[in-house]
């Protein structure tokens, strides 16, 4: 479920074949609506299922091609509008100069010579740190207040 929300939010191609087509990228034939349908139901809406059997596939397409090379990367989608849109934050845009609301986007390539794959395409989550620390202090005995809640604090 999580992979078509991420698809709706952040592909350009709203369709279904567009959405796997930023998630799976298959290169040899188009996907029909049911060859979506069928990954996601195959993998009992589990996005881990559904990436496992993706890396297997593309594990295929990489194999005894010589030097690999996987890349983590990171960008914004700015959403000046949204401050209710799920984990947008603000802070400092140094491109424009300004304060800008945005999700941070995490991607995962594979790549040699010949191909690129994807692996992954996250939605970062938002930061509840504050909350969960406010918690923790709320619910510590009170000789561990101001510690985070955390017994191991004081080790």
């Amino acid at each position: 479920m999580s992979r078509y929300v991420t698809g709706l939010l952040l592909s350009s191609n709203k369709t279904l074949q567009g959405i796997y087509a930023q998630q799976v990228w298959p290169e040899s034939q188009g996907v029909s609506q049911r060859a979506m349908h069928a990954a996601v139901f195959e993998a009992g809406w589990d996005s881990a299922g559904l990436m496992g059997r993706h890396r297997a596939v593309v594990s295929g397409a990489h194999h005894g091609r010589g030097l690999e090379v996987m890349s983590l990367d990171w960008t914004y989608l700015h959403h000046d509008r949204g401050p209710k849109i799920y984990a947008t934050k603000r802070a400092y845009d140094y491109v424009e100069g300004r304060m800008s609301r945005h999700q941070t986007l995490v991607t995962a390539v594979v790549a040699n010579t010949d191909r690129i794959d994807g692996l992954a395409v996250e939605v970062q989550f938002p930061n509840y740190q504050a909350e969960e620390l406010g918690y923790l202090n709320m619910t510590a005995p009170r000789g561990l207040r101001g510690l985070g809640g955390c017994p191991a604090a004081i080790y």
